[in-house]
């Protein structure tokens, strides 16, 4: 399976027979609204839950996803909180717990343990399709999500008895989508047409640059004399209450040569992932909350409601399952491409019409438009990339299909084509399933009865930067934002004054990419520093503790400390400081995390 559990909505896909199906619920559609409300008599899930928004708002829960690997006390926690209508308070270790009414009895449930119900709903969902159970699947997990946040999105999936066989961050799901469906017959024909163009560059550039056949093309048996320019994608994720950009580089490796990769099936969490052909990774991402498609749906429905106001004499702001109603309404036209989008809404047994136009339909979903393509731009930024570098453009989530959205994302990238992987909503969920299938031989689809193994491979990476807070509260960085592991990385010290012992060394996990540091600040090849690390002040709420230190005394004529981290492919933390004395190193203090 490939499982997509986002904020508003979520969905499972299957791979079987080379094709992928996003499996429908039991109301038919193949979303599923991530939402859970507890009543007097049961638990409902999905659509059911979202109709107890008005009328049992502190029993339902929404924006579950937010609540995994949080401190209850983080300030962007807080400021969040304020925005919900149901009950969190404090948990035993510090994370936020939900507090609801169930069958007339007070509950409480963890984070994990609420969204592990809609994991439960989407297995039972693809059991019932397939006829068989189906226990392992690949899930789709948000780019900006911390470490911590990752494991608890895994726990909640394990509850909800589904064995994770690998975490991808949902870009590359989205890439890995184009690169084995549309892009598939492009990367063929990039690397012929390099091998013909070797001696024109530009040549070879455009041919890169073109537009991607539909059908996957076998690899050319002759050998190429050069490999192709990677490609360069722009994946643009509007969801519902948060939206994302992020710049995937897909390299294409020639035909002669094999591409690298570690063992078929490995389990990571990575942000870089290896094909039989291709190798993915991301270069920037970029992550707004607040801007998506749910903005539109609010205003668009005040919209409706002062033109049914005007028109028909009739005020539904007071009805409470008639604006619930026109919601849903509202939803589905903001994606209408016709020249005016007829709402109809039921109240006290009439009807109630109001027709939108395309000029005010633009007007109302011109922010988060221009949001959409800010968001892009970010991204490109954040990569070092001109607009005109994009090879394609990868849209995602119900809010990309927003004609306005892709207006503005057409002209951020004009040269660029346009890809929806299907329907926009379904982008993430099937690159998920296609990754599932890649874990396990399948059959070569131009050579019936010919098994192929092809590899994918996820190499870890950390999710966040990593720093060393030191004293006086500054922070020296230590290791990059989605570096690989395992890793080692090593920084020189001023030794603090006697006086000021016992001094605390704390390893951090970073919000926001270091500052970057000074020549010779951190060494990336392991070795030490030969100059003092410049620090930066760092606040506190944006970090979470990885691992502390304690330096209670240290040797005399002490020149300096040498603080060295290790992480294993397990993602063990090592933690040692040395201090060098007469030139030699002297083990002082040591921690594993």
């Amino acid at each position: 399976m490939g499982l997509d559990l986002g904020n508003t909505s979520c969905s499972v896909a299957v791979y079987r027979q080379g094709a992928v199906d996003v499996i429908a619920n039991e109301q038919g559609s193949r979303t599923t609204p991530s939402c859970i409300a507890f009543t007097e008599v049961e638990t409902l899930l999905g659509e059911s839950a979202r109709s107890q928004l008005v009328r049992n708002k502190e029993n339902t829960i929404v924006d579950g996803l937010r609540l995994l690997g949080r401190e209850y006390d983080d300030e962007d926690f807080q400021s969040e909180m304020a925005s919900w209508r149901f009950n969190v308070t404090k948990g035993k270790d510090g994370a936020p717990q939900v507090n609801v009414q169930l069958k007339g009895e007070a509950k409480s449930f963890a984070a994990p343990r609420l969204l592990s119900l809609l994991f439960g709903r989407l297995r039972a969902d693809a059991d019932a399709w397939a006829n068989e159970p189906m226990k392992e699947a690949v899930v789709a997990v948000p780019a900006d999500f911390s470490e911590r946040q990752r494991e608890a999105l895994k726990e909640a999936a394990q509850i909800g008895a589904i064995r994770v066989k690998l975490m991808l961050p949902a870009p590359l799901c989205v890439a890995l989508l184009y690169g084995r469906t549309v892009g598939a017959g492009a990367g063929a024909a990039a690397a012929t047409a390099s091998a013909a163009a070797a001696e024109t560059p530009a040549a070879a550039a455009a041919a890169a640059e073109g537009h991607p056949s539909p059908s996957v093309a076998p690899a050319p048996t002759a050998a190429p004399t050069a490999a192709p320019r990677p490609q360069q994608l722009l994946v643009v994720d509007v969801g519902g209450s948060s939206s994302y950009a992020a710049v995937v580089e897909r390299i294409l490796p020639s035909p002669s040569v094999a591409a690298p990769g570690a063992v078929p099936g490995a389990e990571g969490a990575g942000d870089g992932v290896r094909t039989a052909t291709d190798v993915y990774a991301i270069r920037s991402c970029v992550v707004e909350r607040g801007l998506g498609g749910n903005n539109v749906d609010v205003l668009l429905r005040a919209h409706v409601v002062k033109e049914i106001r005007r028109r028909q004499r009739i005020d539904l702001s007071d009805n409470a399952r008639a604006m619930s109603r026109l919601l849903s309404a509202c939803q589905v036209a903001k994606h209408s491409t016709m020249p005016q989008a007829t709402i109809t809404v039921e109240a006290d047994g009439a009807d109630y019409v109001a027709t939108v136009s395309r000029a005010t339909m633009e007007d109302l979903t011109g922010s988060t438009a221009m949001g959409a393509a800010a968001l892009g731009a970010r991204a490109l930024a954040g990569a070092g990339l001109d607009a005109s570098r994009v090879d394609a453009v990868l849209l995602a989530g119900g809010g990309a299909r927003m004609p306005r959205v892709q207006a503005a994302l057409a002209a951020l990238c004009p040269a660029s084509p346009m890809h929806f992987g299907g329907t926009a909503e379904e982008s993430v969920v099937r690159g998920a399933a296609h990754a599932g299938a890649m874990l396990k031989p399948m059959v070569a689809p131009d050579s019936p009865g010919e098994e192929r193994v092809v590899s994918l491979c996820a190499r870890r990476r950390l999710p966040r930067a990593l720093g060393l807070v030191a004293e006086g509260g500054t922070v020296v960085p230590l290791v990059e934002v989605r570096a690989a592991v395992p890793l080692e990385r090593s920084v020189r010290l001023a030794p603090p004054d006697a006086t000021s012992l016992p001094v605390l060394l704390t390893l951090v996990e970073m919000a926001l990419p270091p500052v970057p540091a000074a020549d010779g600040a951190a060494a990336a090849d392991g070795g030490a520093s030969e100059a003092a690390a410049a620090a930066q002040p760092v606040a506190a709420s944006a970090c979470r503790v990885v691992a502390s230190l304690a330096l209670r005394a240290l040797p005399e004529k002490t020149e300096a400390l040498v603080v060295k981290l290790r992480i294993d492919a397990e993602k063990r933390v090592e933690l040692v400081c040395e201090a060098l004395v007469g030139g030699e190193a002297q083990a002082v203090a040591s921690v594993i995390a």
